[in-house]
């Protein structure tokens, strides 16, 4: 193989080479992009939930409040599936946090209801 010939090969080899790590970088970053995209996702359902579960606990206290004879047993239990959906696939530690004391407070919300 003569020195130009060995050059050609080098350059064509560390051109392809190039080529390739181009199109790994590319895909790992589209790939970053769709993880960001589904992440942010998630949490837009999950503060549509929050909103939702929100609205319906503020009718639900203030039609307490109008109507005597309405007691905490006529309450509807406050569900949040895609937030525990959430919490099952993420290691978000300011999400921990928040799933932390979440149980806390739907034990706690029977009694805010009621009173």
């Amino acid at each position: 193989m003569s020195d130009a010939q060995f050059q050609t090969f080098l350059t064509g080899g560390l051109g392809l080479l190039l080529a390739m790590m181009t199109l790994v970088a590319w895909h790992l970053w589209r790939m970053r992009e769709d993880t960001r995209a589904g992440r942010l996702s998630a949490l837009e359902g999950i503060s549509h939930e929050l909103r939702i579960n929100l609205q319906r606990m503020v009718s639900e206290l203030s039609q307490v409040a109008t109507h005597a004879g309405v007691g905490p047993d006529v309450l509807l239990p406050i569900r949040h599936p895609q937030l525990d959906g959430v919490n099952r696939a993420t290691t978000y530690g300011d999400l921990a946090v928040f799933f932390a004391d979440l149980p806390a407070v739907s034990l706690a919300e029977p009694a805010r209801r009621s009173s």
